[in-house]
């Protein structure tokens, strides 16, 4: 989906519910802090966050930013460094996190295969996870495990 509400999407996304919280750490280039997230969908194509409002600096429609950590139940786990291009930001003044709808920029095809993997092992039901809490890691970087 786009800012003019177009969904263009080419691959099968899945979606997080509440009970399993999906965390992230991206990178600004304007700036050298890791940003907690919490993404809510992903596809082999692209991932949707949400990020503290006061975490989201100069976070603009078509910038960059570079997506480093994915961290949750398994298989949701893995180090990336990829380059990934903001699509469309979702902002409402009501709500104390914005969100990001995000392109992977030139992922490299071991990492394509892997988020093809979990979107087909989550999918099948396959994944199995226990809940993880609250969110308010978002708050402070990554979760804490009660």
């Amino acid at each position: 989906m786009d800012s003019t509400g177009a969904d263009k999407r080419r691959h099968q996304r899945i979606y997080f519910s509440d009970e399993m919280v999906v965390g992230g750490v991206v990178v600004d280039p304007s700036g050298p802090a890791e940003i907690p997230v919490k993404i809510l969908n992903l596809s082999e194509s692209g991932i949707f966050f949400m990020v503290a409002r006061d975490r989201s600096g100069s976070f603009l429609e078509k910038g960059t930013l570079l997506f480093k950590d994915m961290f949750g139940p398994a298989p949701f786990n893995l180090s990336a460094d990829i380059q990934i291009k903001i699509k469309w930001i979702w902002d409402s003044a009501v709500l104390d996190n914005i969100g990001c709808g995000c392109e992977y920029i030139d992922p490299p095809p071991r990492f394509v295969e892997q988020a093809r993997r979990m979107v087909e092992e989550f999918l099948a039901g396959g994944i199995q996870y226990e809940e993880l809490g609250d969110d308010t890691w978002l708050e402070s970087g990554r979760n804490e495990e009660k």
